[in-house]
């Protein structure tokens, strides 16, 4: 088994353990947090570029919840590396929102959408198995000058995390110098950051070895 399969393993048993907290109501934290980054994202992108209904939306990666279930502009749709999981278990828990479309498919899959506007992938790409074809696939849905929005973990210093069995299995652990290369290698560059991004607690103090930020790339060519 691939250090790959082992996190997918740990990853649907961390969404499994958020769902049952949601039931018995200790899932507070998190949903309070997802709120709180949709609060700070969607009023950004309407300053930075505005959204309307023709607008593409898609987020790769969604989580329990999604950055796109918290809008409702655009054409939205999410793609679900965990099948149906998370779509079975939003819907059961919150009602379903007919208007977002789920692919129930691995992010490096391509789906068929094009001319996208926007494309998310919050806290997403060092989950996957090959962040490079997964960005191939962002830059041949972004339309020129679409947004790419992510806020992968980045180290000082990369190594494992080892604090707990769902994080230590994730195969990528890039430092920026890292990182910026594998975006300009997928003809990505850097539009904005913002330190502010809200994110888990963990990743703030000074003496972390990772941050999150929100960073918005651009497509740099057709």
């Amino acid at each position: 088994m691939t250090l790959w399969q082992n996190a997918q393993i740990h990853e649907r048993a961390h969404w499994e353990r958020l769902i049952a907290g949601v039931r018995s109501n200790q899932g507070a934290f998190w949903f309070d947090l997802w709120q709180e980054q949709a609060d700070f994202l969607w009023p950004l992108l309407e300053r930075l570029v505005g959204i309307n209904d023709e607008d593409v939306i898609v987020e790769i990666g969604a989580g329990l919840m999604g950055m796109v279930r918290y809008i409702d502009k655009g054409k939205r749709f999410i793609i679900d590396p965990l099948g149906k999981m998370q779509q079975e278990a939003h819907d059961k828990l919150f009602g379903e929102i007919p208007e977002v479309k789920v692919f129930s498919t691995r992010a490096e899959s391509r789906i068929d959408v094009e001319d996208v506007s926007i494309v998310l992938a919050m806290d997403c790409l060092d989950h996957c198995e090959s962040p490079p074809k997964v960005l191939e696939g962002v830059h041949s849905m972004l339309k020129p000058e679409g947004l790419f929005c992510e806020s992968t973990t980045i180290f000082k210093e990369p190594t494992e995390w080892v604090d707990n069995d769902y994080g230590k299995f994730h195969p990528w652990n890039w430092d920026w110098p890292e990182f910026s290369q594998l975006m300009s290698s997928a003809a990505l560059y850097l539009f904005a950051i913002y330190r502010h991004w809200p994110c888990h607690p963990g990743f703030k103090g000074e003496n972390s070895n990772s941050h999150q930020y929100l960073r918005i790339w651009k497509k740099l060519w057709k």
